[in-house]
Order: structure tokens, then sequence, then C-alpha cells
């Protein structure tokens, strides 16, 4: 679909927005087309060259400025054509479009009396103006309203009536808003477009650049405006009379949960953010002293150089650990969390467990080298806190000895840096059911490609002035949101989180997602042996084209698709945003930007989403030579294929390329795996023996035919389909007892594809001749007489 017939889609879906403050998209397209023709004609040509638009504050020619030099005459658009040319039925123009007579009459008489590309640059200017009008007019009446609904509310109410009344107006409020966050980002959209537009069709007097940063610098893309869901959820929160839980201050923390990850568009966050304040509160240990609803967090995972933490998370060994320093805030950390992070196996009933304890900044270094000791730390917590139990301290003894052990022991060091801003959902203090929604993530090498590495350094995390170069972050182009329940022993999950998670559209799920497990393989890729599932989705492409050197093959189109950085770092020609992936305006996100939108999430499961060729994204992680696209594959004959299929022939060059690494599924493990295993062995078995019995029947009916001269010519065909029969039970249990230990042995290594595609029809043909040749014998047998 086009954009003008998608954008009028859009404008006749809210008719709450006013006509008035629409970008006319018809009408400048129109005017960029006609004054492309006459540029093509050469007649104004050199008028444009001493042309300066007068909202612009240097020449966009190259150009001297010279305000004596005349502006060229009028443009005349009924000389050239009287009709305006569309490229789609949706194009809107909203001021010509007022009355049922306005449009009637554009169809015989021309649009425009006379302009110039300065009328062009005025209709810009107008409407950026028109959007700012709108946005500060229509934001004060939001703020205003929800100030007046926070004072009704605190002063509370008297009947169940005036509480759902409150209810709703909070709802109310918050579906005004992101009818007002769409009107901005589908508007922003339609400048950008205009503004691409005019830069193909009238290529001397480029202006993309200079009105895309001026739009950036508007206070509706600039701002923060996420507080009015922190607002909206206490509202909810005082509604529903939650209560807060009581704080775990002990020295080290636990957490026993189930969680499950998904994946949110950019433009869809918003919609979840208020469906969640709907239901939980937001939760941010200094809420008062953040911007908007998130707070910047800095995550510093540690593994060895053969990446021993990296496989065992990917692939979900029993007690696989993840090790990680985190810091809140966009400034220097205060207080370091050591966190470990242990899977189990659920069907042992063991849920994973996430681990955690505190050191200052300048006891990360001693403690991974191992000079900081448990003794010092104890000492250390006694000073802080000097009512610590026993019990705690026991906790913390045992909890520190085991991560130092493993940070020596394994020789681990900083390697991966995950950076996000996180708003997190929850009943303060109340474990029971937590949502965190991270937006604008990145992943970052945390040991530079020039420069001494952290443990060279002497350092815990990379050094801040050290320039982040394009192939050393990647920008992760979803929202990934974390539903965390710690819920007690026949307690349901609530209803709202399985309508959020199932039937709102919003969240798409994928399993045991792992963002330390997606910037390794990104950015890591001469040091991983396998590939996550999810690395082959099309709407990661473009950000992991632009982590790849500048050597490699750009994709199609001919340029590398790039995001904007997020806060906090500094990268290296981020400030170029690829046409395509544009980023736009939003209202409720840190510093109003979203994320490039995708491709292939709406609302289906990940494993229907469209993917791209799997040989592309390997030559993409796993050449050191650049991206070259891959070699076709020779095509392969029935006996190869089949050969293949039963597994009897080994991968070669000739038939997989070299430089494709497994793509690893998470899976779950469990001894009914392997009873299933066995029982599909015994089914196997079960057949042959009935093949058997079927082979033995036709033996013995042949021998009764052969008993009169008469049914001797009938006796042969039944003794070959017998003779037939019979050797293939005996085959086929070979072949079962090689399906067996194929899998099992599949099973054990956690590799995929169980399926067999070659056994169970040949199994249904032999079936089928067996049961002919018995209905023939037992026919003829009868024709007979006998």
């Amino acid at each position: 679909m086009k954009f003008g017939e998608s954008y009028a889609r859009a404008i006749s879906n809210h008719p709450e927005w006013p006509v008035t403050t629409i970008v006319a998209y018809g009408k400048l397209k129109t005017m960029i087309k006609f004054l492309g023709e006459l540029t093509s004609t050469q007649q104004v040509r050199e008028a444009e060259r001493r042309f300066v638009p007068p909202s612009l504050s240097f020449d966009p020619t190259g150009g001297a400025i010279d305000e004596k030099v005349p502006v060229t005459s009028p443009m005349l658009l009924g000389q050239h054509n009287t009709t305006p040319t569309t490229e789609g039925s949706g194009d809107v123009e909203a001021p010509l479009a007022s009355s049922s007579s306005s449009t009637a009459a554009a169809e015989h008489e021309p649009i425009f009396v006379e302009i110039t590309e300065n009328d062009f640059f005025d209709e810009i200017d107008r409407s950026i103006a028109k959007l700012g009008a709108y946005t500060n007019a229509r934001l004060e009446e939001l703020n205003r309203d929800l100030m007046q609904l926070t004072t009704n509310v605190e002063h509370g109410w008297d009947t169940e009536e005036e509480r759902v009344s409150f209810e709703e107006m909070a709802k109310a409020i918050g579906e005004r808003f992101l009818s007002l966050e769409s009107f901005i980002n589908i508007q922003y959209t339609a400048l950008y477009k205009i503004l691409k537009k005019h830069d193909k069709y009238l290529p001397a007097t480029p202006i993309y650049q200079f009105y895309r940063k001026r739009m950036y610098q508007q206070h509706w893309v600039q701002g923060d405006y996420s507080r009015m869901f922190v607002k909206l959820s206490a509202i909810h929160s005082t509604l529903r009379g939650d209560k807060a839980g009581v704080q775990d201050k002990g020295a080290s923390q636990g957490f026993v949960r189930s969680t499950k990850k998904y994946w949110v568009k950019a433009e869809d966050v918003s919609s979840v953010k208020l469906a969640l304040s709907q239901h939980l509160p937001v939760f941010q240990m200094k809420l008062d002293e953040l911007r908007g609803d998130s707070q910047l967090t800095n995550s510093v995972y540690l593994d060895n150089q053969s990446l021993e933490l990296y496989h065992g998370r990917l692939e979900k060994y029993p007690g696989a650990i993840a090790m990680r320093y985190r810091w809140y805030g966009d400034k220097e950390p205060e207080v370091v969390f050591v966190e470990r992070k242990t899977h189990k196996e659920s069907w042992k009933g063991e849920l994973s467990v996430k681990e955690r304890f505190t050191l200052m900044p300048e006891q990360v270094v001693p403690f991974s080298e191992g000079t900081y000791t448990v003794d010092m730390a104890v000492d250390d917590l006694l000073k802080r806190k000097p009512r610590t139990s026993a019990a705690e301290l026991d906790d913390f003894r045992r909890l520190f000895t085991e991560c130092q052990d493993q940070v020596v022991g394994k020789q681990l060091e900083p390697m991966m840096r995950t950076q996000y801003m996180r708003v997190a959902y929850q009943i303060p203090f109340d474990a029971s059911v937590r949502v965190s929604l991270d937006t604008n993530l990145l992943m970052m090498k945390e040991n530079p490609d020039c420069a001494p590495s952290c443990e060279e350094a002497g350092r815990w995390f990379r050094d801040p002035s050290l320039l982040v170069k394009r192939t050393e972050v990647t920008y992760f182009p979803h929202a990934v949101l974390e539903v965390k329940l710690s819920l007690a022993e026949g307690e349901e999950c609530p209803r709202w989180v399985e309508d959020l998670v199932e039937r709102s559209g919003y969240l798409t799920l994928v399993h045991k997602m792992s963002k330390f497990i997606h910037g390794c393989a990104v950015l890591l890729p001469d040091m991983v042996q396998s590939m996550p599932y999810w690395i082959d989705d099309l709407s990661l492409r473009p950000s992991i084209l632009h982590s790849q050197p500048d050597r490699a093959l750009t994709p199609r189109g001919g340029h590398v698709p790039r995001s904007g950085p997020s806060r906090g770092s500094s990268v290296d020609n981020a400030s170029v945003v690829d046409d395509d992936h544009q980023q736009r305006p939003m209202l409720s996100g840190p510093r109003a930007i979203l994320l490039p939108p995708t491709t292939n999430l709406a609302g289906v499961p990940y494993t229907d989403s469209t993917k791209f060729c799997a040989e592309e994204m390997a030559s993409l992680l796993n050449t050191a030579g650049g991206l070259n696209p891959p070699p076709r594959p020779p095509r392969r004959g029935i006996w190869d294929r089949t050969m293949h299929a039963l597994g009897l022939r080994k991968p070669t060059s000739r038939t997989v390329q070299p430089y494709m690494l497994p793509r690893k599924i998470p899976m779950r493990i469990e001894p009914k795996t392997f009873l299933a295993n066995e029982r599909t062995f015994l089914n196997w078995l079960n057949m042959a023996v009935h093949l058997g019995a079927i082979g033995t029947a036709l033996v013995g009916f042949s021998i009764g035919l052969s008993t009169t001269e008469a049914n001797q010519s009938l006796a042969r065909p039944v003794q070959l389909v017998a003779v037939f029969v019979m050797p293939v039970s005996v085959v086929i249990c070979l072949y079962a007892s090689w399906v067996f230990f194929h899998r099992a042995d599949r099973i054990r290594k956690r590799e995929g594809s169980f399926d067999d595609r070659i056994g169970p029809p040949v199994l249904a043909l032999i079936v089928v001749i067996a049961l002919w040749g018995t209905f023939i014998a037992a026919v003829a047998q009868v024709a007979s007489g006998g």
C-alpha cells in the first residue's frame, strides 16, 4: 500500500483530528511534481541556482547569498497541466477538500494559480508551525484534565458509581494521549516523505537534511511526555486500592520466578504502556528523580574467551549461569549489583533463579581478581548494615564465595554491554506479578577493537571516553517486554495478563530470548559456535547490517540502514539515518524517538513470520571477509535428497555452505521425551509384527491354493507378495532401531527436526500392497471354490 493511501485511511479513522492542522500531503506532492517538470524543461534552471528560500539560514545550492537578486517569475501550473496527478487514490489535500464543490472544481481548474519553490517552503513552514501549536494546545488540555482527575481521586469517592466514573475518565485521557501520539507520528512521516520526494525531483536544492534536523529539534519530538503514564498508573492504583508489600533489605537477594519475553513493535509501545498502567503501577526506586517513566539500565555481562557462558545459556544446559554487573542511572555507578542467573529444568519442579548482592564500584575489580575476600566483604557489609542477621550473613557468604569462585575459576571478564531504558510495572515490593518494558535497547562490545581490553586497563567496564565504533554496537529494533510471575502453588495467572499476552495483538512471544546472547551473536561472530534461532528474523536485518564492516556488501537499495544512537553512547556516523527506517517522534519515550518500524510482527507468532535466506544471514555473521552473497547451492537429484532425508549422508561442502553456523532452538529435555521416543520405537515394531503376520497369512493362502491343480496359477502371485512382505518386516525392525538411536542422540544434543519424512509413507505403501495381496488371495480362493 502506498503511503498516500495509508495516510488517507489513518485520517479517516480519526475524525477527532482537525482538518486545519493536517499536512496537505497531496498538495505538497503536486507542487513538487510541477516544479520538477519545469526544472526538467530547463526553463528555470538558472533561476533556481540564484533562489534562496527565506526559511533557510544558508544557501542549499552551495552558492553565495545575494538578497538583491530578484526571484524568478511565477510558474503558472495551468500552462503545463490543469489536472494534478497523484500516486495513490488516498492522497489527502486537506486545505482543498473542505467541500464537495471545491473538489469538483479541482478537476477542471488549476489547483494553484501560480507557484514558485518559495511557496513550497512556505507551506512546509506553515505545516510545522501548525503541528507545534496544535500539539501544545492538546498537551496543555490533557495535563489540565489529568491534574483535575488526580485531585478528585485524592479527595476520595462516596459510591462505586463515582469510582467507576473516575476510572473511565482515566482511560479516556489515556486514549486521547494515544490519539495525539498517532497524529504526531503520521504527520511527521508525511513531512518526511514530502522532503524525500523534493530532493528526488529537485536535486538542485536539497533540503531534506536541514528540515529533518529542524523537525528533530521541535518540542513535540524532543519532549518526553511519558510522565503522563506514571500519573495514570497511580490513579488506577488508588482506585484499585493496591497495598504495597514488605521490602527485602537483605544483604543478598534471590528471585525464583518464571519469565517470558516478548517483542513489541516500537509504534505499539505507548499502547502497551497504557494497557499495563491500568493494572499495575509504575514502580521505580527513585521515581521522583526521573524525567519520565523509564530509567537507564546498564548491564556488563562476563564471559571467557571461549564464550563458555554464552554457549551454556544458548544450549540451556542444566545449571548454566549468566554473570553480570548492573547499575542504574545515567551517571557514574554508585552501587553495583553483582547478579547471577542460574538455569534449571522446570520438569523437575525447579524454576530458574536470579541472585544478587551489592558492591561498591571500587570493589568490583578486586572482587574479579580474587583479592577482595569474603571476610573483607562481610566486614564492609557490617559497617554499612550493622543489624544484618546471621542468616543473611550466611547467605551473603555463600553467594559471594560461589560467584567469586566462578569468576576466577572460569577466567571471566567483561565481554558484552546491554543498555536500555527500563520501566517496571509492579505493586511495590510484591513480586507475584512484575512486568518490565525495555526500550532504546542496544548491545555493545565491552572490549574495544583497537584499544586495551577492560582486563588490560584494570577496569570492570568500558572506558566511557573511548569512541564507540559502528561495528562495536548494534541497536535492537524492538522493545522487549518481560512478564515475570512468582505465584503461590495453586494461584492462577491474572486474567488481564492473558488478555495482554494472547489477545491484544501487540506482543510476539520469543521463547528464551536473551539480550546477552543476541549481542554476542551479532558482534562476536568469530567467537561463537552457534546462533540463536531468532537471528534470522527479517525485522533484525537492518540493525545487523548496520554493525557490519564498511567493506561488507550493502543490502538491496545500495545503502546500509542505520538507527540513531541511544542516550549515553557516542557512535561514529550514528547521525546518518536510513531513509527506509527513519526515526519518528514518540511522545511517551525517552528523548521521544521511535526505533525503526518493523515489517513482519503484525500480531503473528514468531514461527510464522517471514524470514530471509538463512545462508544470507550466515554470510553476514560468519565470514571475516565481508558480506558476500552466498553462492547458489548445487541442485541435488532424487537419490541425494532421499539419502539426506534418511540421514544416511553427512553434509559436505557441496550441500551446505562451510560458513553456516547451526541455529539453536531452546528445548526442554524431560524424561517423557525419551519415553516418547521409546513408545514410537515400540509402535514401529508392532507394525513390523503385523506385516510379518500378514506375510505368514499370505503363505498359508498360497499353500491352500496350490493343493488344487486349477488354482496353482493363482498361488504364484500370492507367494510373491508374501515373499516381499516378510523380509520387509525385518527391514522395518532394523530401520526402527536406527531411528530410535538417531533420535535419542539428537535429543541429547538438543538438536531439533525429529520428523521422519520417509518411513511413514513407505510403511503405508507396504501395508497397502500387503492388504491388496491378501484380498486378491482371498478372492481367488473363494472363486476356486476352496
